[in-house]
Parts: structure tokens; sequence; C-alpha cells
């Protein structure tokens, strides 16, 4: 069933469409910093129609509004037999049409939506009431617009979910989700509502019910969908239900460049296949993935891909998934891993078709409304409000009441699906001109999103150590996709000179003439600037003084202090080294100076306009060198000096770290920024 040989047939431009496969899982940015995007040294192209994008926003709502109330109907009706709760046999496609059965709350009696399974339609004269698989992406579209920004800091999400969500016990808040509103109501603030020791809720499902929407706010860019997402993923979800949310995140996004001359069946599993890089491979989720598509592929009715996931997975506990020996509340019905196979099971076997797969994910278990609204939205942005007005044969209501679940909003939370789906083209906007560097041209409604190419290979930012000691300095790390360069210079007394150690500086090259403007030639102006840190060896207020007179000299072409991504510029300089950061912060004639903070810093809340990321010796951290599995110790001073730096908005790069794959694939599963390497063949090896 799996389509063959599907690279052959697809017609995008080549290059880009290999590619995405290596960008889709680029998780690294974080928020507040929009002066360290990855540059990009050729890129392609991407032109899309506002108003195109505008009919597909609302048919997203559409589609995710009919899907999320036909599953609410089985909703829990169907968990297995395991433990306090037993619900018989799981549905077939027989049952469809058939009465409904009650949940595992409904004392007996079925559905008050609907007494028998079938689609839930709202007329035109009604209002669409909002759930939980829509409510929270309704707050974070609002968000971002009140906030003026694409990445929401942790502080804004805690501030937005604190004012739109109701603190009484029928808040439609469950399991993770609560968990993180009741830390966020004593103070604190995401990603640290995620982490497992404040939020032992982490593995539940809460992430993917919220977060999709950012795949579309990030149009044919999952790498920049995914730097959006990441605190709202992480403000409920780590570790495979952060991945797996991440997975869902990346197919909304890759819905506007997938081949549209492929058959709807085979773009859902080309985005699908793309997609399943956000899943490591240790990963029960990964497993899960691989698991459900050998049933497909096999030909294997759903109704047994089901039955399947079912024994291996709740049963059996293979591939890792120990959900069931935890003995939760109705066996974990809520957890991320079961409910991801079964959305898996819907997907596939629904092909692309919008009502098939409606049926399927509706049948199929579990928290049913959730794969159903995910699928349902994702395949109604993808054929647009008359494509699902088509596939059903019917108008339906455009009113959404965001005021059935959430308070706090205008016009007794009375929205429309044209108003949702102008605020999303609002909100992309900002994406285009300030994430991706791209153009908004309003007169013919159309964006130019410019697709990198060599960088799109690293799911962090790749630091060239020393870059100058290489043997062909720029040129290697720019060939192999890097994007962060390091540089060391020591003053003379009269120049600049290219060293580490202030040795036989007579034979070494000036940092103007050697390094920067050799650098800055390579570079392309319709990019995201590359960032240039620049290690001072032995600072004094001279040194200062000669260097901004050399920089001032390429002023069109470095990033100032008080200007964005949107910004043409080539290159950020960032100061490193001992340096005197305050003072440099503070005085305004440094406007070329951006500053390499340390974990001291972070104590003085300096803007991310001047400190965007701090730097650490690594060994300062751990002596664990990359060989051997690191210790629970070391895993854990590790990820606690990475979410300090978020929680801060800085990024944050270690210094001193071994080169090894173990140790790097490490530090990316502990959402690192930068990964700094000095064989940069070997690296760009491992991830090519």
């Amino acid at each position: 069933m799996r389509l063959p040989n599907l690279f052959n047939k697809l017609s995008l431009v080549g290059v880009f469409v290999i590619v995405v496969t290596l960008f889709s899982c680029s998780t690294n940015e974080q928020e507040g910093v929009p002066n360290l995007e990855r540059s990009t040294f050729t890129s392609t192209e991407k032109i899309v129609n506002r108003a195109a994008y505008s009919d597909k926003l609302y048919g997203f709502w559409l589609g995710t509004c009919i899907a999320n109330w036909t599953g609410l109907v089985t909703e829990m009706d169907k968990i297995g037999n395991i433990g306090d709760i037993k619900t018989g046999d799981f549905y077939t496609r027989n049952d469809w049409g058939k009465p409904d059965q009650p949940s595992i709350w409904a004392e007996g009696e079925p559905s008050k939506i609907s007494p028998i399974i079938d689609f839930v339609f709202i007329a035109e004269d009604s209002i669409w009431g909002a759930d939980d698989d829509t409510d929270i992406e309704y707050i974070y579209q609002e968000l971002l617009l009140r906030n003026k920004t694409a990445v929401l800091s942790g502080e804004q999400i805690r501030e937005g979910w604190l004012k739109h969500i109701k603190v009484e016990e029928e808040n439609y808040l469950w399991v993770s989700n609560q968990k993180a509103f009741d830390l966020m109501r004593k103070g604190m603030i995401p990603p640290a509502t995620s982490e497992p020791k404040n939020n032992p809720e982490y593995e539940m499902i809460d992430a993917q019910l919220t977060t999709e929407i950012f795949g579309l706010f990030a149009p044919t860019r999952p790498d920049i969908a995914l730097k959006m997402a990441r605190l709202p993923i992480q403000t409920t979800a780590r570790e495979n239900s952060e991945w797996i949310s991440k997975f869902y995140v990346t197919m909304f996004s890759l819905a506007s460049v997938v081949d549209k001359n492929l058959s709807q069946k085979e773009q859902v599993l080309w985005m699908a296949d793309q997609a399943k890089h956000c899943l490591p491979e240790h990963s029960y989720a990964a497993k899960m993935y691989a698991y459900v598509l050998s049933m497909y592929d096999a030909d294997i009715a759903w109704e047994q891909a089901r039955d399947s996931i079912y024994i291996r997975y709740q049963v059996n506990q293979q591939d890792g998934y120990g959900i069931t020996a935890q003995k939760r509340y109705c066996n974990g019905c809520f957890a991320a891993g079961i409910n991801f196979a079964a959305s898996l099971v819907s997907l596939f076997y629904g092909e692309g078709d919008i009502i098939e797969t409606i049926k399927i994910g509706t049948l199929a278990g579990w928290d049913s409304d959730n794969p159903t609204a995910t699928w349902g939205g994702l395949l109604g942005f993808m054929i647009g409000k008359e494509g699902v007005e088509k596939a059903f044969n019917r108008k339906f209501s455009n009113r959404y009441n965001i005021h059935r679940t959430r308070i706090g909003f205008p016009n007794n939370g009375i929205d429309s699906f044209e108003n949702m789906a102008a605020k999303g083209l609002t909100i992309i906007d900002r994406v285009v001109a300030e994430e991706m560097s791209g153009r908004v041209n309003l007169a013919e409604n159309l964006w130019h999103i410019l697709i990198p190419r060599n960088t799109i290979k690293y799911p962090i930012i790749a630091h060239a150590h020393n870059d100058y000691e290489q043997k062909y300095p720029i040129t290697t790390a720019l060939n192999h996709g890097f994007t962060s360069l390091e540089v060391d210079i020591v003053f003379d007394g009269t120049n600049l000179i290219v060293s580490h150690d202030g040795e036989n500086l007579d034979t070494k090259g000036h940092f103007e003439t050697a390094y920067l403007a050799p650098l800055l030639n390579r570079l392309d102006v319709n990019q995201a600037p590359l960032i240039l840190l620049v290690d001072i060896k032995n600072y004094s207020d001279q040194m200062l003084a000669q260097l901004n007179s050399v920089l001032k000299k390429y002023e069109n072409d470095l990033l100032k202090r008080s200007e964005n991504t949107g910004s043409s510029k080539k290159i950020q300089i960032v100061l490193s080294g001992d340096i005197p950061r305050a003072a440099i912060i503070s005085n305004k004639a440094n406007e070329f100076l951006f500053i390499d903070g340390r974990i001291e810093d972070l104590a003085f809340d300096y803007s991310k306009q001047y400190m965007p990321m701090i730097s650490m010796n690594f060994t300062d951290l751990t002596n664990w060198e990359g060989i051997k599995k690191p210790s629970k110790a070391s895993l854990q001073a590790i990820q606690k000096t990475i979410d300090l730096a978020h929680q801060k908005g800085k990024k944050i790069r270690f210094w001193k770290t071994a080169e090894t794959e173990l140790l790097w694939r490490t530090l990316i599963d502990l959402n690192v920024d930068f990964i700094g390497v000095d064989g940069i063949e070997n690296f760009y090896a491992t991830f090519e």
C-alpha cells in the first residue's frame, strides 16, 4: 500500500525536496532571540499565495471542528480490558452508524452529543463550540498577535494561560495540561512546567492538542515551525510526548510544500515519512511509527492493526512502552504513546481521504477526538474550505465560540473562521519577514519564502570552533553548512591579529583582511545573519576602539543591536572571552557588538537584544567524555543548565566538549543550541 519510489515522482525543485528530511526537526531555536537565525549560503525561493492560504486556514479550523466533535462521540468508549476499567471489544468499521456505547465516565449512558456513531455537523445558523483540541491553539494565536511576536516566551505563555483558562473544576484541562496550569498558578514558568520532576504527567497527550497550528504559522519551513512551537510543546511535554508533538507540527508545516501533483494519499505518506525524523531512533514513538507502518504496508486490516498495537504496547509493553506498569487511571488512556499509535492507524489507512480518516479515527479507540481533530485539521487545510464542503456535500457554520471552554475574549467569545484565518495571515506575515528573512508582497498578496539548503542538515547551530585553524578557514565551514564561526583575536597595540596565544604575531593575518572581509565576500545578503563569535584574548579599551573602527567600515553588512532578522545583513558579531560585558553592553557606541555571556550573567537579566547567548565550560558541569552512556547526575546537571538559559531567553553553547556522536546526540536531545566542532567533516558525515 505504501508508495514505492516516491521521490521519483516529486516535481518540486530537487534539492529543496530532498533536504526537507534534514531540516524538519531543527528544534534548537529559543524564544525572543530573533538575531541568532542560522544563515544560508544558497537558498531556494518558495512563493505562497496569501489568499489561497487564507482559504486553507479556514479549512483547517472547519475540518478540525468537524473531526473533533465527531470524535467526541466515542471518546474513551474503548480503552481495552486492563485494570479496573474494562470496555470490551474495540469498535470496527461495522459499528459506524450504530448506537454509541458508554464512555468510561458516562455512567452507562451513550454520548450526549450523538446517540449513534456518525458525523457531527453544525448547521449554518449555529455555532461551533470550542473544545480542548482547538481552544489552546486559539489562545496561542491570540497571544502571538497581542505580543507582536513570532516566538512566545515562557512568561507570555503563562500570562495567556492564567488570563484565559478558568480555575474551577470544569476547565477542560486534563492530566499534563492541568498540572502545568497548577504550576503556573504557583508562579512557575514554562519550560519548567513540563520537567518530569515538576510534572509527572509529562508523557500524556496534552501537547499534541495544543501545538499543531504552529506548523501552519511557518509554511514550508518546519525548522521555523519547531522553533515557534518549542516552548508551547515544552509547556506540558518532554521526551516521547515532546517528540510526538514535533512530528505533528512538522507534518502541518510540510503541507505547504508537498508536491500537489501527487495524489492525496501520496502526499500524506510523504509528509509522514519526512516528519518521522523528529522521532529519535531509540524512542518508543519511533518504534510505534515503524510498527504501524509495517502493518499498513502488509495490507493488514486497520481493525487488526489497532488490536495489535493494544496487545503490543498496553498488554505486552514492548518497545520500551511501560505506561501499563505505572498503574495509572484507565491504564494511561490519555498517554501520548498509545494515542500516537492509534492516530497513525487512521492516518495511514485513511490515505488522505478526510471522511475515511475521521471515521477510522473515531472508531480506533482511546482519546478518539484528538487524532480525529489533528488529521481533520490537517486534511481540511490541505483541501481548503471548499474542499471540505465538497467532501461532505454541504455547507457549515463559520462561527466559533471560544467561551464554551475559555474566558476573556471580546465579542463574548464569538469569532468566525474568516477572522481566525485573517489573524493567522497576520502572524505569518511577521514570521516570513522576521524569522524566514523572506518578503511579504501585499500588493500581489504573496509571500516570498527563502528555503535554506546547506544549514538545514543540522538539528542545532553548528559552530566552527577556532575556524581560522582549519586547513581551509571559512570555506570548509561554509561548504559544510556551518552557520556560526569562531575567530580569536589579539591586539598588538596597532592591529587586530588572528591568534590564540599572541605568539609570532608578525606571521599571522589581520582580523580585517585575513578573516572578516573574506567571510563577507562569501555570504549572500538575502539570508539571515551568520554568527561570528569573536573571542578576545587580551582586552583593552584601545583594542575595543580599534575593533569598532574596523567594523564601522562594514556597517552595511553587519547587524546592529537595534535591528532584527528582517534586516538584510550578512553577519552578527558576538563578542566572547574575558571582557567587561556590562560596560560593553551599556555603551551605545558598541552598536555592532552582541555579547556572549556566562552562566553567572543570567542573574542580571541582560536584554536578549544585547546578550542573546551564553557559553560555559562543559568540564565545569561534568567529566563525561561522551564515550560511555552518561550518568544520571551528568544528564541532570546538563539539562538544568540548558533549561536555566532557556528560561532566561538565552541560547547556550558549551566549550571543551568531546567530539563523539553519543555526546552530540545527547546534547541535541537535551535541547542545546550550539555544538562547537573542530572536526567539521566528521560532524557533517554524522548528520548527513
